[in-house]
């Protein structure tokens, strides 16, 4: 990746093509449509609602569950009369799919609760874990090997995103009622701060490349003309904004491994659902590309992007929800009609998607019960 000093000095017109992954540009790819399923990810037998939803390039896959071991009985107020209420016990617990094969991954103590948030190539899995029973708050942790290992990030910390050189993305409480991004590196915990003018806890930090360019967004504004976001790359210790002409606002969303951002932006004049922007874009080195224009009345959450620049989304609105799948090159796949499985089972939800085309997915045959599977596109 180029310096961080120079991406910011230039902007290419919004129609260039992201054809050349060499000079900094994404591979464009279309979508393929047909699956077949090459492993299934049970869930553990002690676990029975376990799912996966973090996959990486070698189809190991992450993912958590309740457990749901006693009761406890409190002393709770009802309309201001005391009463003893028996609830079930229930901690979340976090799982690893390797070769299909589940297991739980072990908590900083006994009987604690653990949960994750991604996985590398590597096999690390990021997340947090209580060193308690008892406990309401965790604290950053990895798994490595089997291994598990508190950051030092402290209490009420929680690892977000890990890199092939096995950085960990994270947020830690700064005081009671703002909290603080930190990248841990070289076994050492680094702040990163805020971008300069950014209101204190308004800035999330949500993807980590391979070579460390961390993508935060911070909500400046909320008025009657919707959110104002910001988008910002820390690199180094040193924040830049990502800005586009005549953009009122950038969210961006997800991050490749390789450097793609993928966000949403909101032009001068926009009206959309509930004035949220809703012109998806691909970022990387300077260069801009422009999707198709989310379908009026929804708004999107993207929730990854491959360095091939295919993008998953959530879409909602007031009359409901579903999935699509953006490429490159500006197709659109809407979930789950677009897919079809050579098995015959329907896919259910995309949970994540990975650089070989792979997608971790829910199917369900006819009346069935929902299987969590890793598809693999058919060739022609």
């Amino acid at each position: 990746m180029h310096p961080i000093s120079s991406i910011f000095s230039w902007v290419r017109p919004a129609s260039c093509a992201l054809t050349l992954l060499a000079s900094g540009a994404v591979m464009a790819q279309s979508l393929p449509t047909q699956y077949s399923i090459t492993t299934e990810m049970p869930a553990p037998s002690t676990l029975p609602d376990a799912v996966a939803y973090r996959l990486n390039n070698a189809g190991q896959a992450a993912g958590s569950g309740v457990y749901r071991q006693g009761t406890v009985t409190r002393l709770v107020f009802i309309n201001g009369w005391p009463r003893l209420v028996t609830t079930a016990v229930e901690r979340s617990m976090a799982v690893s799919w390797i070769n299909g094969q589940a297991a739980l991954l072990k908590p900083l103590a006994t009987n604690s609760a653990t949960s994750i948030g991604d996985i590398n190539d590597s096999g690390w899995i990021v997340g947090d874990s209580f060193k308690s029973s008892t406990a309401a708050k965790g604290y950053a942790t990895v798994w490595r090997n089997g291994v598990v290992t508190d950051l030092g990030a402290g209490l009420g910390s929680v690892a977000q995103r890990v890199n092939s050189q096995g950085w960990v993305l994270g947020v830690r409480p700064l005081t009671t009622y703002s909290n603080q991004a930190f990248v841990w590196r070289n076994n050492r915990i680094e702040n990163l701060g805020l971008p300069l003018g950014a209101p204190q806890n308004s800035t999330n930090c949500v993807g980590l490349t391979d070579a460390g360019t961390v993508a935060c967004r911070t909500l400046i504004s909320v008025g009657l003309d919707g959110q104002v976001w910001h988008t910002h790359l820390w690199n180094n210790g040193v924040f830049q904004e990502l800005t586009y002409p005549g953009a009122t606002g950038v969210l961006v969303n997800a991050v490749s491994r390789n450097g793609i951002i993928a966000g949403t932006m909101a032009l001068a004049g926009d009206v959309s659902a509930l004035n949220m922007p809703d012109r998806p874009f691909l970022w990387r080195d300077g260069v801009f590309t422009f999707l198709p224009r989310i379908t009026a009345g929804f708004y999107a959450n993207i929730l990854a992007v491959t360095d091939q620049g295919t993008v998953l989304a959530d879409l909602n609105s007031a009359t409901g929800s579903r999935q699509e799948i953006w490429t490159a090159t500006g197709s659109v796949t809407v979930l789950p009609a677009g897919l079809r499985v050579n098995s015959g089972d329907a896919v259910v939800r995309v949970h994540d998607l990975n650089d070989q085309g792979q997608l971790l997915a829910a199917v369900k045959k006819g009346t069935g019960a929902e299987r969590q599977v890793l598809l693999t596109p058919l060739l022609p």
